[in-house]
């Protein structure tokens, strides 16, 4: 057995060992496979430094590229841009199966160029739907576009001052032609130049309809954690309502969710926004009708309280892991309803201390709840109860002697001692 034992902590120390070298080989081989590629580029292009903004020029055209190493838990890219003034924006991707799904389900409306090979390999999302069409109305500005799509770039954005070009997750390496640099940027100046330059108007779905969509979430959300944090009726079991609550919830989120897609459909991107909307809606109506439907079983409740009077049977402390470390302190009570085991209840520090296991009490008062889940009116704390008297009857006390008539000879103590 005790060989045993030796092997598994020599074989465990082994392992650790192996993971650590092989992870500062990889890192190493890694930063010293960028460090070449960085040298690859700087000497073809002339100046390729991370987080720095350089101009290039080809065949007479100015350009603008730059390259943002990974870090801080955000990918690396690399993105190229020429300036372009004009009074619309729009940005190009390859269209894929989220998109076509959109437009067979009626809820976005595609940007036609005219091109139906265009059309069915790139999708254009823009507020300015005229100004885009107008945009690659021509064969050689669509053409422009997938040659700079091609060419490792997986979007092409305009925002009204200039036309850029984005290569997320780049990673320079010496096996690669950094000339793909200078070439988008020759198209994309292409692509400037025969930008429509006066303003048209926006798509269905004004921004006042978009904002109201967009913010009845977050204002459900902030309701539920000002309901949750500080109930004015909390429940003694919060999990009785949450299924219950559902019936209401879904009905109303469903409810909603029909609206937005009245009120921001036809749009190029309406169907991008409708599924961010309803991935923030789904737990917003979800826990906000749970929530409401325990504040209304307890505003609504007429009926009698409870007094509990329950003996702290025990306490503990639950310390968590992870990078926001938190300390919760509870003590547990005598259950008081049936079928049911220690009753825990969140305390904080200082009333944690005080507490003494099988000697304090817990003064609770509850009323049943309009919707049967009953809810606390009060807490209270008794640390130190009153000690029990003792068994049997007091112990007799003689009288004092007093002077004067009251005692039997009429007569005055004497000191003894004489």
């Amino acid at each position: 057995m005790e060989w045993f034992w030796i092997v598994t902590i020599v074989a465990s120390i082994v392992i650790v060992i192996g993971l650590i070298v092989y992870s500062i080989v990889r890192f190493s081989g890694l930063k010293s496979a960028t460090n070449a590629g960085l040298e690859h580029f700087r000497e073809r292009l002339g100046a390729f430094t991370p987080d720095a903004v350089h101009q290039g020029e080809e065949g007479g055209v100015a350009y603008w590229y730059s390259y943002v190493p990974a870090k801080n838990k955000q990918p690396s890219s690399l993105r190229v841009w020429v300036e372009a003034r004009s009074g619309g924006s729009f940005k190009l991707t390859r269209e894929g199966w989220f998109d076509r799904l959109g437009q067979s389900l009626g809820i976005c409306c595609e940007i036609k160029t005219g091109d139906e090979e265009f059309d069915r390999a790139i999708y254009i999302t823009t507020d300015y739907p005229q100004f885009a069409a107008a945009a690659f109305a021509g064969p050689s500005p669509r053409q422009a576009a997938v040659d700079v799509l091609d060419k490792n770039f997986t979007e092409i954005n305009h925002d009204g001052s200039t036309i850029s070009a984005t290569v997320p997750a780049f990673q320079p390496k010496e096996d690669m032609d950094p000339s793909f640099i200078p070439e988008a940027g020759v198209r994309l100046a292409f692509l400037a130049q025969g930008l429509p330059q006066e303003v048209v108007e926006t798509a269905p779905g004004g921004a006042g309809s978009r904002l109201v969509v967009k913010a009845v979430p977050w204002v459900l959300g902030a309701l539920f954690l000002g309901l949750a944090l500080w109930p004015p009726y909390p429940a003694v079991d919060m999990s009785e309502a949450f299924l219950p609550s559902l019936t209401y919830s879904l009905l109303a989120m469903a409810v909603f969710l029909l609206l937005a897609l009245v009120m921001i459909r036809g749009r190029s991107t309406s169907h991008t926004e409708l599924l961010l909307v309803t991935i923030f809606t789904i737990p917003a109506f979800v826990l906000f009708g749970w929530q409401t439907m325990i504040f209304f079983n307890g505003q609504l409740d007429d009926k009698p309280s409870s007094r509990h009077e329950l003996l702290v049977v025990r306490k503990d402390i639950h310390r968590s892991t992870g990078k926001n470390r938190s300390t919760t302190y509870y003590a547990y009570l005598q259950p008081w309803r049936r079928g049911e085991g220690e009753h825990r209840l969140n305390v904080g520090q200082s009333l944690y201390n005080q507490l003494i296991p099988n000697t304090s009490r817990a003064v609770l008062v509850t009323k049943p709840g309009h919707f049967g889940y009953e809810w606390y009116v009060s807490k209270d704390y008794v640390i130190r109860p009153a000690a029990p008297l003792p068994k049997g009857p007091p112990p007799i006390q003689p009288p004092a002697l007093q002077p004067g008539p009251n005692r039997p000879d009429n007569q005055q103590a004497v000191p003894q001692g004489r």
